[in-house]
């Protein structure tokens, strides 16, 4: 768990904790940019009287796992939904191939999705394999060493491959992102115990892939799930809040959708707001999910949406500013790349963590910032 002390109040000082290029890493000229990429799955004082407060019920809440990494919010769990992925441990570094769709459109891939597991080879660190014929692979982006889109064209499925730097005991690594994977799909956690009878390991040269296929049924979940009331909550009015959640939105903050679709996943948000300015646009979105993880490899896959190379632990410490959320404890940290900026918070309460995220234009961003910590500093956690 993240040791993190208080802050003064905003509008004190002027906060410290940006990264930018040149702070980062010296003279730019030794920066290499990644290229702006969107991925799929994606607050000082105020005027009181620009201020709207919002409350919505309380939903049943998630339950708890193990530390995870990558977290992303929860698949819409109404519908049947099915995850086949995968976790190989190598040299330092965790690579998660994951799909995700209905039951009925994964099962003509399930076979394949295994033999393609075993041609898996790695060379200086990374894979290479060969497809399965009707398989096609697409070129890296962001976060993603690669993505391969399964079956005929009009009906692909997505697969990505995703890197991340891992510390401490593999399996304990391995355990926290099935319970991730299962977190997802509204599955309850299982302990170190009930990993092999959960998981198939599959040999793959030397190394062995940790393969997972969880199926959530809808209102009556599977694979060891918990009763029905930890489904997801169906789209609440647009206020921009759908959870137990309180806050205060800035003015000129516009409530955008709380469940969105990409790539043929369904994602929900416990609040999400946008800001524009003519052709400028800022995302704004609360996610809540068991586990904090590694603060190193979140703030990673945030600088990876913007094009930033990723931060060793230290940079990281050096960069965040610690945050007080009503008796909470929170970082935050400034990611600023060429032409888009991200805020983040990380909020640690009990078993829970919560991501509060700006994302957007560097010049509104820095606008907005105060507003964002605002936001933040006026949540009531239910």
């Amino acid at each position: 768990m993240m040791k993190l002390d208080d802050i003064a109040p905003a509008g004190q000082e002027r906060m410290t904790g940006s990264i930018t290029l040149d702070t980062l890493f010296g003279d730019v000229s030794f920066v290499r940019c990644l290229a702006v990429a969107l991925l799929i799955f994606m607050v000082g004082c105020g005027d009181s009287e620009g201020i709207r407060r919002y409350k919505a019920p309380k939903p049943a809440a998630l339950s708890a796992s193990a530390d995870g990494t990558m977290p992303h919010a929860p698949l819409d769990s109404q519908s049947p939904q099915r995850m086949l992925g995968a976790i190989i441990p190598n040299q330092g570094q965790a690579w998660f191939f994951k799909v995700n769709g209905a039951p009925d459109e994964l099962v003509p891939h399930v076979s394949a999705f295994k033999d393609w597991l075993k041609t898996i080879r790695f060379d200086g660190g990374k894979p290479s394999w060969q497809l399965p014929g009707n398989w096609r692979q697409m070129p890296a982006s962001g976060m993603r060493f690669a993505t391969v889109r399964l079956g005929p064209e009009e009906d692909a499925l997505e697969l990505t491959v995703i890197p991340l730097s891992i510390e401490g005991d593999p399996t304990q690594n391995i355990l926290a992102n099935v319970n991730r994977w299962r977190g997802q799909l509204n599955l309850g956690p299982i302990r170190e115990d009930e990993l092999a009878e959960n998981t198939e390991a599959i040999p793959i040269n030397g190394l062995t892939a940790t393969f997972v296929d969880f199926v959530n049924q809808g209102s009556s979940l599977a694979s060891g799930s918990p009763s029905s009331s930890a489904a997801a909550t169906t789209t609440p009015p647009a206020s921009g809040v759908g959870s137990g959640v309180e806050l205060q939105a800035p003015e000129g903050w516009t409530a955008a959708p709380l469940m969105i679709s990409r790539g043929g996943i369904t994602i929900r948000h416990e609040a999400a707001f946008e800001v524009t300015d003519g052709a400028k646009r800022l995302e704004f979105t609360l996610d809540r999910l068991p586990g904090a993880g590694s603060l190193t490899q979140n703030v990673n896959r945030w600088s990876g949406q913007i094009g930033l190379e990723p931060l060793d632990a230290d940079e990281v410490g050096r960069a965040i500013q610690k945050l007080d959320l009503g008796g909470v404890a929170a970082e935050m940290i400034e990611l600023k790349g060429e032409q888009e900026t991200i805020l983040g918070i990380v909020a640690v309460r009990g078993t829970e963590a919560w991501y509060f995220k700006l994302k957007g234009d560097n010049e509104l961003a820095e606008r907005e910032k105060e507003n964002f910590l605002a936001l933040a500093r006026s949540v009531k956690f239910p």
